[in-house]
């Protein structure tokens, strides 16, 4: 597996205390690792002994993905999830600013989980199904759950919790994504589905203009079909419904603004779009489980002009 970027690493998430890097978990069961991305980015994932996990846990924007000569573009946003069992190859690029995990899970722990849960010998590669986009809230939690016990300093009970963590994240693969019953996997999609170009557009919409109201009707005449059609295509494609995923692209950029430090929260709300400060700190604290004031005491940072202006300020005493 071999990355490569167009520029540093730069970003996000309750994952901020950690730097980039790779953790390896119970005995060599699990590896897991953090990278972060300011532009774009490329992953080469060549055949391997074990499952790889892939996790997006922050940014929004294509993904092209090419596996078994299949090539597919999308959106990916956070909690996106690619699979891909044992001996797979695939080529990977993310056009845009964001932050993965990557969960490698020993074939042997696979295969044993698996025979623990129901006696299945199979050949552990043939246990898993490949899966080039998906989303899992499940997947999604118990991943963040083992980045954020990694973050955590030491403690003689964090064997308990990441073993646990990491052997029911493997139970709930081998349940969701069973080689043997692709009819119960939440991979299949039933229907067509917007294609890539006009959902392009339509996110690239948003993004110009997260500041304004943007109602559904734009965004279905963008996509050039009629609103409720647009419903059903949109959520069918990106996992959420067009209207979830404007306010939480609205919190995504005021998370962004805040770090920034340059503008009070009042300001931020009006710049991201919301009615008023009221209204912003209920959907922020609903989407991050903190307050915006209480976001910027732990994650913004000052601005180097916002420190030169309170340095000029400031009454400095010569000894």
């Amino acid at each position: 597996m071999s990355h490569c970027d167009d520029a540093n690493s730069s970003f996000i998430t309750d994952s901020d205390v950690l730097a980039d890097g790779s953790w390896t978990i119970g005995s060599d069961n699990l590896v897991i690792e953090l990278r972060r991305f300011s532009g774009r980015s490329s992953l080469e994932i060549a055949p391997r002994p074990d499952h790889l996990l892939i996790l997006q846990c922050a940014g929004t924007g294509p993904l092209f993905r090419r596996r078994n000569g299949r090539a597919l573009t999308s959106i990916a946003v956070p909690g996106t999830v690619l699979l891909l069992p044992a001996g797979s190859t695939a080529y990977l690029a993310w056009e845009m600013p964001h932050a993965h995990m990557t969960v490698s899970i020993s074939a042997n722990m696979v295969a044993t989980t698996a025979a623990e849960l129901c006696g299945r010998k199979d050949s552990d590669a043939q246990l898993l199904t490949d899966v080039l986009d998906t989303r899992d809230k499940l997947v999604e939690h118990l991943g963040l759950a083992l980045l954020s016990e990694i973050a955590r300093p030491d403690h003689p009970a964090r064997t308990v919790v990441v073993d646990s963590t990491a052997r029911a994240l493997v139970a709930h693969l081998l349940r969701t994504f069973d080689l043997r019953d692709r009819s119960q996997s939440v991979l299949a999609k039933d229907g067509p589905e917007l294609s890539p170009r006009h959902l392009s557009r339509v996110i690239r919409y948003i993004e110009q203009n997260i500041s304004r109201p943007i109602s559904l009707d734009d965004l279905a005449t963008i996509a050039q079909v009629s609103r409720f059609h647009f419903t059903r295509l949109f959520k069918r494609t990106v996992g959420i419904s067009p209207m979830a995923y404007l306010e939480r692209s609205r919190v995504q950029r005021a998370q962004d603004l805040i770090k920034e430090g340059e503008l009070p929260l009042a300001e931020i709300a009006v710049a991201v779009g919301f009615a008023d400060q009221s209204h912003f700190t209920r959907r922020f604290h609903l989407h991050n489980g903190l307050t915006p004031a209480v976001f910027a005491r732990r994650y913004g940072f000052p601005s180097v002009s916002r420190l030169r202006r309170e340095l000029s300020r400031a009454t400095i005493v010569e000894a």
